[in-house]
This record gives C-alpha cells, sequence and structure tokens, in this order.
C-alpha cells in the first residue's frame, strides 16, 4: 500500500537523500576517530628505569637489556585477581623512559574495601612487565619503590565530613580529596629491620593454612606470604617454624607485634602535582609490603 500524499519517486528520492546524509555523517566521523584513539586522558605519569640490585637475578631483564617497547602499568593491590591497567610504554635513550598513560579508571574488582566497607579507592604500584611463555599472567620486571598510585571513585560527600572515606585516605597520603588519579611519593623504611621485628625470632608457614582456605586471598598475596617464609628461614636458619595448622609445626601465635611501625611514609602532595617515578628492575611486591 503506498503511504497517503507521497509518490513512489517522492519516496525513492527521500531514500537516496537518507543514504547520502548517513554516509556523509559516518565519513564526517571516521575522519575524526582514529582506531588508535583510545579516549580522554584521565592522568599521565613519567619516569625512568634503572637497574636494582637483583635485577638481572629476580627479574629477567637489566637495563642493557631492554628493547623498547616493554610495557608499563599500575598493579592494583590488593584486588580479588591480577589487574594491571593503564597505557605506557619504554623508550630508549642515555636513560630509560616511560610514559603511562590511563584513559578509564581502574577495574571495579581492584577497589578495596575501606573501614566502613565502601570500595571507592584503589591503590597500586607502578610496574614494569612482559609475558612469560610458561606462565599465562603477567610477569613483573620491576616495581617502583619510590611512588605509590591512588585512584578515588568520587568527590567528599558533603554530609561526610572529616571522617568522609576519600577525606581520611587524602589525609593519611597527602593528596588533594577529590576524584580522580593521584600520585604519591613514597619513602621505604629500612626493610630487613622491619622484617626482624615482624617475625619476632619465628618463621611462619602458612602453606597448610592456603591450602584449607575456601575464599584465598589473590595470588600476589599468596606468593607474597611464601616469599616471606623462604626469606625467613634463609635470614633465621635456627629459628622455630610454626604453622596455623598446628600440623607438623609449632602453632603460631595469635598475636603478631603490631609494634614495628610502618615500612613506608608518605610525602605532602596536596597539590596534586606530577611526580616523576623511578622503575627499579629487580624490585619485587614484597620489596613494598608487610
Amino acid at each position: 500500500m503506498k503511504p497517503r500524499g507521497t509518490s513512489a519517486p517522492e519516496i525513492g528520492l527521500v531514500f537516496r537523500i537518507v543514504c547520502v546524509c548517513v554516509a556523509s555523517v559516518l565519513g564526517a566521523c571516521s575522519a575524526q576517530v582514529e582506531p588508535s584513539y583510545l579516549g580522554e586522558t584521565l592522568a599521565e605519569l613519567r619516569g625512568t628505569i634503572v637497574d636494582g640490585p637483583k635485577a638481572g637475578a629476580d627479574s629477567p631483564v637489566t637495563v642493557a637489556t631492554l628493547r623498547g617497547g616493554e610495557q608499563v602499568g599500575v598493579s592494583w593491590i590488593p584486588s580479588r585477581g591480577h589487574y594491571v591497567s593503564g597505557s605506557g610504554s619504554v623508550t630508549l635513550g642515555e636513560a630509560p623512559q616511560f610514559t603511562l598513560t590511563f584513559y578509564a579508571p581502574p577495574p571495579t574488582d581492584a577497589m578495596s574495601p575501606e573501614w566502613d566497607g565502601e570500595q571507592v579507592i584503589a591503590m597500586g604500584h607502578v610496574v614494569i612487565y612482559g609475558q612469560d611463555r610458561f606462565e599465562p599472567m603477567i610477569y613483573r620486571y620491576g616495581y617502583a619503590l619510590d611512588a605509590l598510585v591512588l585512584y578515588f571513585a568520587r568527590d567528599p560527600r558533603p554530609s561526610g565530613g572529616e571522617y568522609d572515606t576519600i577525606v581520611l585516605a587524602a589525609r593519611r597520603y597527602g593528596v588533594p580529596a577529590r576524584r580522580g588519579y593521584h600520585t604519591v611519593r613514597m619513602i621505604l623504611g629500612d626493610r630487613a629491620e622491619r622484617d626482624l621485628c615482624r617475625w619476632n625470632g619465628i618463621c611462619e608457614d602458612r602453606s597448610c593454612e592456603l591450602a584449607r582456605e575456601r575464599s584465598l586471598p589473590p595470588p600476589g598475596i599468596t606468593e607474597l606470604w611464601k616469599q616471606d617464609f623462604v626469606l625467613c628461614t634463609q635470614v633465621l636458619p635456627d629459628a622455630p617454624v610454626c604453622d596455623g595448622c598446628s600440623g607438623s609445626h609449632t602453632a603460631c601465635p595469635l598475636v603478631t607485634p603490631m609494634n614495628c611501625g610502618e615500612l613506608a611514609s608518605y610525602e605532602p602532595n596536596p597539590d596534586g602535582h606530577s611526580i616523576p617515578v623511578t622503575i627499579t628492575l629487580g624490585a619485587t611486591l614484597r620489596d613494598l609490603l608487610l
């Protein structure tokens, strides 16, 4: 049935006009948006890469073996899995450098629960990584030991006052209390001294505890515990060994010494200035946590 008041030639003309207009619009869009466009830049970090004491031993690469193009990102810890986000690559010159750009917020599962149960803050470390052919997960070549990356998913609530989750975190790390990415200058204390304090003369084997847990921590944390136990037995070869299952070892004390202090302190950056970051090859997550 022909539409009332419209002839067949008119319908054909209208159809051709619509097609031309659609083609023109699509052509304009394809000319403006390149396939490589990743979106609006939310934040950007720049820095250099250096060798650490363990480069070439724990890490398969050194500054001399970098080829350029290695990937850089932020490893979000703690999280419910291996989440690395951000887009960056290494360029070679007198000193290897990198630029790390964020086009989107961190993955939702990278957000850690705060004291009030709210999940609006992500915290992570800058890493350089590659794909190990024997390991499907991302293999880290090194970590930044001088910086921490934060993401706030919202601004402070007007009704939250000084106890708002974002306000408290901003005060602790010395960054602006506003939504978005923030870089914190991190200053690490004496790792060896802290280890001796934490161990308190006993090496804790958590392997049986991990085996019976129904809800395991992220793989990065379990690996951290294993590294801690191995290092403890190397540094304190005569120390007694305990576990959480009271099986082959003595049961571990229920209370861990709490007077060892914090491993890291944070240099205030209240104006949110860009902070240069240094990635140390051979550094691991254990150098930053526990």
